[in-house]
């Protein structure tokens, strides 16, 4: 008997403005979320469940970075509508591509543009029972060996399939449905939306690997003086072949990128501070940001409030 993952009657339609707010109505998720970008940052959430699946649908209104994990015991297939690069684990996919996630890895994504990312999650044994029916093969076979894609002439009409089974399953959680006539449910949206796949062989494309270390290292060095001169030094690569590499990559110059992760690593250790006493030149100070008036100007266009005002919210909570 498949484990009952979710809570059916569990609805979930909401606008969020700040990205720590989103993890609280990611059911299943563990999501780590941050704002690549200097525009005002918003994310919408639409979700319902079944007892073993879980639709939904998520719009952010600009660039993002999210890493994490996904609900326990499932199958995770995620299609990305952007006009933006998409890059997960450091591979690139396109809009009409299915990324598949299994095997409980956690997944790094990262996408340049404002996306809808169409997501479901399914109980693993209900996946393959019912994968290997419709399509005479393994799915662990086609995870191995094969890519799923959408045909680019029908991915509007995946969507707009994907959103009526989500008002289906809305009307089915308002009607108290029982978990027989939801295990029925769960196999017929299941074939409505494997009736739009399309398969070819596995070619994995990933970013270079000097873009890939780049990464990394911006990371690592993310509460040092790191600049491009020592990315050239360490990298072995020419500062254009950096620069031109992360922009044409990953839609940010590497000044960009370093920034982001910086400004999201400070506004984390703001809304995690501890002690009350810590002030926020000593925060900003942590991660080599010296002018306090400076530092409040950045974080204030990124985040749309000052760093002080995030400060508050933190010690009245």
């Amino acid at each position: 008997m498949p484990k009952e993952l979710f809570n059916a009657e569990l609805i979930i339609n909401t606008s969020q403005y700040y990205t720590e707010e989103v993890p609280n109505h990611a059911y299943g998720w563990d999501l780590d979320i941050n704002e690549m970008t200097k525009q005002p940052f918003t994310v919408d959430i639409r979700a319902v469940h079944t007892f073993h699946l879980q639709l939904s649908l998520m719009r952010y209104h600009a660039a993002m970075m999210i890493d994490g994990g996904y609900p326990e015991g499932t199958v995770v297939f995620s299609c990305i509508k952007t006009e933006g690069l998409i890059h997960e684990k450091n591979r690139t996919y396109h809009s009409e591509d299915m990324i598949m996630l299994d095997d409980n890895r956690h997944f790094d994504l990262i996408v340049s543009e404002p996306c809808f990312i169409f997501t479901f999650a399914i109980e693993k044994d209900i996946l393959e029972r019912e994968f290997e029916f419709f399509f005479n093969i393994p799915f662990v076979q086609v995870y191995k060996e094969q890519d799923i894609y959408l045909d680019k002439k029908e991915s509007e009409a995946y969507y707009a399939i994907f959103k009526e089974q989500m008002d289906l399953l809305k009307q089915k959680a308002e009607e108290n449905t029982s978990l027989d006539i939801y295990a029925e449910v769960e196999i017929e949206i299941l074939k409505k939306l494997f009736s739009y796949f399309s398969f070819r062989p596995k070619e994995i494309n990933y970013l270079p690997r000097y873009i890939r270390d780049g990464r990394e290292l911006l990371a690592e060095n993310i509460n040092a003086t790191y600049t491009i001169a020592d990315m050239v030094e360490d990298l072995q690569v020419s500062k254009r072949t950096i620069q031109h590499g992360f922009k044409h990559y990953l839609g940010f110059t590497p000044k960009e990128y370093q920034q982001y992760i910086r400004l999201n690593g400070i506004r984390k250790t703001i809304l995690n501070v501890k002690d009350p006493n810590i002030t926020l030149s000593e925060i900003a100070a942590n991660y080599n940001y010296f002018h306090l008036g400076h530092f409040s100007a950045e974080y204030k266009k990124f985040f749309g409030e000052s760093p002080s005002k995030t400060l508050r919210k933190v010690q009245h909570s």
